[in-house]
């Protein structure tokens, strides 16, 4: 079968074949219950041709060129569970059409060039679980067209051209628990209409037009758990609006317009476990509105305008275990601020305008795993200011203005895994700094201005995978300062000033995979340098000064895989070269 691309992730064709087909085990044959005529190039279909399969529980008409069904043609296969008519072009569906489908679960209608559905259009089957009729070209949608549907649970209606619902136009069904309206132009939202969902759990009303809710619009839907307003045109948000939402556990408002909070308008969800407010407006964030939020697991204030935060301006989020406070115009930030959240596992200030954290202002977080202050104004860097951070694994620390790092090393750091010191000023490296860092396997040096390591400056990381240290002035490179690196598979020195290897400067590990030497001014390569990586893959020595030298042959693709077989390597090793 092929891919249905069309589908809402609700409707899985291979999870409905696992579940509904059923085999006769003693003959190995399945009983056929599927119809697949997806991707035909159909333009037509008689639902009376399959008239007599009584066991029939899938048709599938999905990607064909179906412009309408004939009116007087009813589906008449009663055992039908699914039906998907997604990917056509279809401009109206009657749904009479299927009434005498009594088993329907699933109607799978996305894709389609439908414009409306006349008054009086009903579905009127009762056993409808999944009704997606997104991307179409509807302007409007009366909610009366689903109010047979007792059991309805899932209803996509995302992505038409819906600017609003007319008022009185109640949903009934009170089985629903998720409802995508996102995409639309709508301009407001009143969330009466919904207020008898008492089983709601979702609503998505992101990428429409709203600019505001209404004083007194309150979301009474006490089971909804997420909620979704981002890609609107809020300029605020009143929180009390779902102050009734005791379950509410994420809440999306990214991509707004929004300015800022008034004092006093506090987040009383104490379940709240997501709050996404980044890509907003704001140019400062007072913690304190969130501080009833008990639960509070993700804050995400990144994208934002934000200069300060006041030293009172403290986080009083005990479980808070990720915050993002990236891509603002912080110029100093306070761990103080936040030392109370000791589930702290991820702090992310990355590109902001930090010049300095504060004296004594240490990061006192035994679960935090990820810290990155990359994009900053940075000229020193601190050790103290991770001591305790015993359990890191990723430390982002590049584009800023390091020129050095003196005073401490990494080596308290036994779990670091990942190290990016790119895009500073460094003239030099001691690899003495991560001599303990047993874990490390991604050090990325590159884009520095370092000129040369010292020939006792070895790597002694054994599980070491990835070293880049382009975009540098090295003018050469000791392979033997990296021969403890057992697990060396990517050496990045693309890019730096390196003229040439010295003979007998032989690369010793063994599991090189990729080898990128592109962008320096090398005149001459001895490929016996390379004679213990037999597991390497790509040698690029693009962009160097090998001109006279390739055309003379020694270079060409030929010559390089037989000069390299000698030491058994070649086989799917790809040789990289332009002149």
């Amino acid at each position: 079968m092929e891919p249905r691309n069309n589908l809402n992730d609700e409707y899985d064709i291979d999870k409905f074949i696992q579940k509904k087909i059923l085999f006769d085990i003693a003959n190995s044959i399945p009983i056929k219950i599927i119809l697949d005529k997806s991707g035909k190039r159909l333009k037509k279909f008689q639902f009376d041709s399959i008239k007599d399969c009584v066991d029939l529980k899938l048709i599938d008409l999905s990607n064909n060129l179906i412009e309408e069904f004939d009116d007087g043609k009813l589906i008449q296969n009663r055992k039908l569970l699914t039906l998907d008519i997604s990917g056509n072009r279809l401009k109206k569906f009657q749904f009479y059409l299927i009434k005498d489908c009594e088993d329907l679960e699933n109607l799978f209608m996305s894709n389609n060039l439908i414009e409306k559905f006349e008054i009086g259009n009903i579905i009127l089957n009762r056993n409808l679980s999944i009704l997606n009729i997104s991307r179409n070209r509807l302007k409007t949608f009366q909610f009366d067209l689903i109010k047979e549907c007792k059991n309805l649970e899932k209803i996509d209606i995302s992505n038409n051209l819906i600017e609003k619902f007319e008022n009185g136009n109640f949903v009934q069904n009170t089985v629903l628990s998720k409802l995508n309206i996102s995409g639309n132009r709508l301009k407001n939202f009143q969330f009466d209409l919904i207020k008898n969902f008492v089983n709601l759990e979702e609503i998505d009303l992101s990428k429409n037009l709203i600019e505001e809710f209404e004083k007194g619009n309150f979301i009474q839907n006490k089971k909804l758990s997420k909620l979704n307003i981002s890609n609107n045109k809020l300029k605020t948000f009143r929180f009390d609006l779902i102050e009734e939402f005791v379950e509410l556990k994420e809440l999306n408002l990214c991509k707004n317009l929004i300015e800022e909070f008034t004092e006093g308008n506090t987040v009383q969800n104490k379940k709240l476990q997501d709050l996404d407010i980044s890509k907003n407006k704001l140019k400062t964030f007072q913690f304190g509105l969130i501080k009833e939020c008990v639960e509070l697991k993700e804050l995400n204030l990144s994208n934002n305008l934000i200069e300060e935060f006041t030293k009172e301006n403290t986080v009083q989020n005990e479980k808070l275990e990720d915050l993002d406070i990236s891509e603002n115009k912080l110029k100093e930030f306070e761990f103080d601020l936040i030392k109370d959240c000791v589930n702290l596992k991820k702090i992310d200030l990355s590109n902001n305008l930090i010049e300095k954290f504060g004296i004594g202002n240490g990061v006192h977080f035994e679960k935090l795993y990820k810290l990155d202050i990359s994009g900053n104004k940075l000229e020193k860097f601190k050790f103290d200011l991770i001591k305790d951070c015993k359990n890191i694994n990723f430390l982002y620390m590049n584009n800023n203005l390091f020129k050095e790092i003196v005073n401490g090393d990494f080596n308290e750091h036994k779990k670091l895994s990942t190290l990016r010191i790119s895009e500073n000023q460094l003239k030099t490296f001691q690899f003495d700094l991560i001599s303990d860092c047993d874990y490390l396997e991604y050090l990325d040096l590159h884009k520095n201005l370092i000129e040369k390591f010292d020939d006792d400056n070895f790597i002694k990381n054994r599980k070491l995978q990835t070293l880049d240290i382009s975009g540098n002035r090295l003018k050469t490179f000791q392979f033997n300062l990296i021969k403890d690196c057992e697990d060396l598979q990517y050496l990045e020195l693309g890019n730096n000033l390196i003229e040439e290897f010295e003979k007998g400067n032989f690369i010793q590990n063994k599991k090189l995979y990729v080898l990128n030497i592109s962008g320096n001014i090398l005149r001459t390569f001895q490929f016996d340098l390379l004679k213990d990586c037999v597991n390497l893959v790509l040698i690029d020595l693009s962009n160097n000064n090998l001109n006279e030298e390739f055309k003379n042959g020694k270079f060409d693709q030929k010559t390089v895989l037989s000069e390299l077989n000698k030491y058994r390597i070649g086989g799917k090793l790809r040789f990289r070269i332009n002149y």
